[in-house]
């Protein structure tokens, strides 16, 4: 067996709408204009194939652009568990107003590249999967509520059926053990559930919002302030989980 590498994306912005997609996914999203570092796996949305990273970006609605505006880009590939060295950018970019101007109001593409890639972790499961469709929000209500339901009766068993899928892919897209990624969600739950106070906010689907990606094969849910959905407190400590969902022959399924 080989190397396992990582393949991570950096990204630096300030003063700019900003939207990172690869193959199609968003992967980064900085929707207030604000400074932003961030570091990032992206093995889970690797493809078999060709992968191909877009990056779009704009100034904030009704502002001018500002002179500190910047977007900084990297995509590094470097062998798990080690420092990435002198050849591990794959991609980068900075974008610069000269080459690319951008206009008020408008988000634009301003980066369109391929990422090299050496191995991909087979094909997963939200390549294949039925597009979000106007209607289905209801199917994906009752997901969230399912989980949140689950979660609020101290249901690791539960919880961990409905993560299935993720975990697997999960498992390849990071070469650790699925049995491993079990164990560490059920340790934190195991403590969580113990406390006294433990509690989850009740799922309200009205509140709920939905943004497909990938061509819809993909949706992130969240709340209506864009936080993730699953919300809850044990031990005097926050609790909440993102769910990204997709469209399988047995329903609406969490995947990421």
């Amino acid at each position: 067996m080989g190397t396992y590498l990582i393949y991570a994306l950096e990204v630096q912005c300030n003063g700019l709408l900003v939207q990172v997609l690869l193959n199609g996914v968003a992967v980064f999203e900085e929707a207030a204009a604000g400074f932003r570092f961030t570091q990032l796996k992206l093995n889970p949305w690797i493809v078999d194939g060709p992968n191909q990273l877009e990056v779009l970006t704009g100034p904030p609605p009704g502002q001018e652009l500002g002179k500190d505006a910047e977007l900084k880009l990297l995509v590094i590939k470097g062998p798990h568990g080690q420092e990435p060295g002198p050849d591990a950018d794959v991609v980068s970019f900075t974008w610069n107003e000269a080459d690319a101007p951008l206009e008020s109001d408008q988000i634009v593409r301003v980066l369109d590249s391929p990422v090299p890639v050496d191995e991909g972790h087979g094909r997963w499961a939200w390549q294949d999967a039925s597009p979000y469709a106007q209607g289905d929000e209801g199917d994906m209500a009752a997901l969230v509520q399912q989980a949140g339901q689950v979660l609020a009766s101290r249901d690791s068993a539960g919880y961990l059926a409905l993560l299935a899928l993720k975990t697997e892919e999960m498992s390849r897209a990071l070469n650790v053990p699925a049995a491993e990624l079990q164990k560490d969600i059920s340790d934190v739950l195991r403590e969580r559930f113990a406390a006294d106070d433990w509690q989850v906010e009740p799922v309200d689907p009205a509140a709920l919002r939905y943004a497909p990606t990938a061509g819809g094969r993909l949706v992130r849910i969240t709340d209506d302030l864009g936080r993730p959905p699953l919300r809850g407190m044990g031990g005097g400590q926050a609790f909440e989980t993102s769910m990204t969902v997709s469209h399988l022959a047995q329903g609406w399924t969490v995947v990421r």
